[in-house]
């Protein structure tokens, strides 16, 4: 079965129709609680005919090969956002605003979060997966390298790929298996913990 695209969007209007037709889909999935639309739906919601659709797209494995590519390519904006408004802050106040940022907006999504994990497994999409991964990591690593003496020598390369896997691991489990979790006070003191005690400068030895 193919699940690559048929074509790029080009002209502006055409990339306005996938657009909506990808919202379309998340609306569906977040606000019906429905997590294997039919074409006809997305079509639909979307204002769109199925025959658009499969201009761009050969089959429905394909249109949610397309889903999770648009899903991804957000959360990097969103991640490149909300480094860049921590900048300059201090190290508990900026983990606190990422920490903050990645659960609100892990719950608010939830149930977008949880499909985009069914159809992963489905799609097994792991080229698009990887490309985004490899942003995250290098996003991250910059950002550490900025803060320099304010964290411990580190080879940032490792730490990002670390700091990464472990937040975004603990809150995609929680979504699967602890959901109630996420809105804990607890959950997000302890994942502040994990984030500062990492990265925490060796106290200086006491003087003799």
């Amino acid at each position: 079965m193919n699940f690559s695209p048929r074509k790029e969007p080009q002209q502006a209007r055409s990339k306005e129709t996938l657009d909506a037709v990808f919202e379309a889909m998340v609306d569906i999935v977040a606000k019906h609680d429905v997590h294997d639309p039919t074409v006809q739906r997305i079509a639909d919601r979307a204002g769109v005919s199925v025959g658009s659709l499969y201009q761009y797209f050969p089959s429905k494995g394909a249109l949610v090969t397309g889903l999770l590519r648009y899903h991804l390519k957000q959360r990097m904006a969103e991640l490149d956002q909300a480094l860049a408004s921590v900048k300059g802050l201090a190290a508990e106040a900026a983990a606190e605003a990422l920490v903050d940022g990645l659960i609100s907006e892990k719950r608010a999504r939830s149930k977008v979060e949880l499909a985009m994990v069914r159809y992963f497994a489905r799609a097994g999409d792991l080229a698009t997966l990887t490309e985004m991964d490899e942003h995250m990591y290098r996003v991250v690593r910059e950002f550490l390298e900025s803060l320099g003496t304010a964290i411990r020598p580190a080879d940032t390369a490792v730490a990002s790929f670390l700091i990464c896997n472990t937040l975004r691991s603990a809150v995609l489990l929680s979504i699967v298996q602890k959901p109630d979790q996420l809105g804990a006070p607890a959950f997000k003191a302890e994942l502040m913990r994990l984030l500062l005690g990492y990265l925490q400068p060796s106290p200086s030895p006491s003087p003799s």
